[in-house]
């Protein structure tokens, strides 16, 4: 009977989804809710001018819609709530940084330029969400160790500026990669799949949960803003995604190998590092045509669906070989 209800329920989800995209995007038009394309960037972007973004709502909407009804289907079977406290630790960071991107996003619209919330508070209001979250961690009694390929490493007091970088680093390189249509969406695909299949062997309910309705919500977005974009998700979805991958890693144990699942987030972060070290050091010389990467390969001549297709296989592979060294080798 609960797979029946199922069946039905994401059937009548995605029909949710589809009209909500089918009304908002018009809306959001004439309300001229839409993208400031910064000058700096690619000189083909700037056809996207005025494109409605803050998309990142829907997201996050389709994903708690998902979530609750999955947890409600499970308390109605189980006659009870079960996994309280993990839900709570994946609620309170993606629920923050969602808030923040919104904050930056709206103060970009009201502005009607590239210049949201300003650096510094955003920097404070990110570290007060991790800091929440790692108080709310050690009251719950939560473990401070690490797995480091079955070695479990007891970081103690490191541990929490451990999850504060951590979740400073993923959010804002997520952000970076969200700069081409369907880049960020196509290259988190692979990762939330390696967080579901982790999920299911480690038996953790919760994440497994969320996985799906991750999966979902990326992948209804991804009809709207791949191949030429009708929206964008802006900050507001890309720390969203940032802060998933980020707590998930972490309600898992397995916060080391998200250097392997996220090698795209850092390629993407170090290629500015580099770009601006390089550009220094030459007293302005360029290491790459533009950065994040993605834009040196607009530039090198590739189109929007050979560099996602590029991205996704290169994400594809690292998960892959993440979860070769977590359940096979180690």
């Amino acid at each position: 009977m609960l797979n029946s209800y199922l069946s039905l329920y994401f059937i009548g989800l995605s029909f949710v989804i589809v009209l909500c995209y089918h009304f908002l995007i018009p809306y959001l038009k004439k309300l001229k809710i839409g993208q400031n394309v910064r000058c700096e960037g690619p000189r083909s972007h700037l056809e996207k001018n005025g494109t409605p973004t803050m998309g990142g709502i829907i997201i996050f909407l389709t994903f708690a819609l998902i979530l609750i009804s999955l947890f409600l289907m499970l308390k109605y079977k189980f006659k009870t709530f079960l996994y309280l406290n993990d839900l709570i630790l994946l609620l309170i960071p993606i629920t923050g940084y969602t808030v923040i991107g919104f904050l930056d996003d709206f103060l970009i619209i009201m502005k009607k330029n590239n210049i949201g919330l300003k650096p510094l508070y955003k920097l404070l209001f990110e570290l007060l969400i991790s800091l929440i979250f790692y108080i709310v961690y050690l009251y719950f009694s939560y473990p401070t160790t690490i797995s480091i390929f079955g070695i479990m490493v007891d970081f103690k007091f490191l541990f929490g500026p451990l999850i504060i970088l951590m979740f400073l680093s993923t959010t804002n390189s997520t952000n970076l990669t969200d700069g081409l249509d369907g880049l960020l969406t196509i290259s988190t695909l692979p990762i939330v799949f390696g967080f579901l299949v982790l999920s299911v062997q480690a038996n953790n309910i919760v994440v497994t949960i969320s996985s799906i309705a991750m999966l979902v919500s990326l992948i209804s977005f991804l009809f709207f803003n791949f191949p030429k974009a009708s929206i964008f998700m802006g900050d507001t979805g890309s720390l969203f995604i940032g802060a998933y991958v980020c707590v998930s890693s972490i309600l898992l144990k397995v916060e080391f190998l998200l250097l392997i699942f996220g090698f795209v987030y850092i390629i993407e972060t170090i290629s500015v590092i580099l770009q601006v070290i390089y550009y220094k050091k030459t007293k302005g010389k360029r290491l790459f045509k533009m950065t994040p990467i993605h834009h040196h390969l607009e530039l090198c001549g590739l189109n929007d669906i050979q560099i996602n297709l590029i991205f996704f296989i290169i994400s594809s592979v690292f998960v892959t070989i993440g979860l070769i060294l977590e359940l096979v080798l180690f």
